[in-house]
């Protein structure tokens, strides 16, 4: 391919905007992630907050699992087999 992605995004030595975009994104959700794992654990969760609050951790947990399931999975450079 012609358009840079034979080599994993490196063009002449330049990034492609998507591919810093991606991994910008990917390190944001992990850190908010674990950031919300941590203060849960240091912080007492108000019983009229906790159905609220372990909603929203799901929803994080599953964004963590997509991220990691993208850069580690089949979606993998390398493992698509084109």
């Amino acid at each position: 391919m012609a358009d840079g992605r034979t080599n994993g995004g490196v063009t002449g030595g330049t990034v492609e905007p998507r591919d810093w975009l991606k991994s910008s994104l990917a390190l944001l959700s992990m850190i908010g992630f674990l950031g919300t794992i941590y203060l849960l654990s240091v912080h007492e969760v108000k019983e009229g907050a906790r159905d609220i609050i372990m909603v929203l951790t799901g929803v994080m947990a599953g964004i963590a699992k997509d991220v990691y399931s993208y850069f580690f999975g089949s979606s993998a450079k390398g493992n698509s087999g084109e």
